[in-house]
């Protein structure tokens, strides 16, 4: 090992970072335990595939070698091997500087300034939109309340419930 233990360290604990953000993300759209597993599935096997964890991604036609570029175990990949096969630095493997990003940033602000930050339908204003979210959050939490509601006041069969006492259905 060429590199640091220090920056595999740091390297490893930031891709551990990233990943577990991605995993409550897939979660937190999931409604049962057995879709976050197979929404883990979808989004980690092409990355397991394409990132060049069990063979190399230069392999791959040069037509998927933008979006191989773009998965973040190729990112974390190629970091780890500069650091402990080349001996690269942290700053060497890290992000480009901030002016590489400053176009990014530049084009999609220019965007949501010619719609004045407002995405609802055309015709319809800001205010117009907040109100109808302001009552689809209200029929939400008035569906709510109202399955707690029933299910508080469900009764169960107890030794004073006539349904109990006479063995069947009062």
């Amino acid at each position: 090992m060429r590199g640091s233990v220090v920056s595999v360290a740091v390297l490893v604990l930031i891709g551990a970072m990233c990943f577990a953000g991605l995993g409550l993300l897939t979660a937190s759209r999931a409604r049962t335990t057995e879709m976050v597993s197979g929404l883990m599935n979808l989004i980690m096997m092409p990355m397991w595939i394409l990132s060049g964890v069990f063979f190399s991604s230069a392999n791959f036609p040069a037509a998927m070698q933008p979006l191989i570029k773009v998965l973040p175990l190729t990112a974390l990949n190629d970091a780890l091997r500069a650091v402990i096969l080349d001996g690269a630095s942290l700053a060497a493997v890290a992000l480009p500087p901030r002016s590489a990003w400053r176009g990014v940033r530049s084009r999609s602000r220019s965007r949501s300034r010619s719609s004045a930050g407002y995405d609802g339908p055309p015709g319809a204003t800001p205010a117009a939109s907040r109100r109808g979210l302001r009552r689809d959050r209200a029929a939400r939490a008035r569906r709510r309340d109202l399955g707690r509601r029933q299910h508080r006041t469900r009764a169960l069969p107890c030794a004073y419930s006539p349904v109990y006492r006479s063995g069947g259905s009062a």
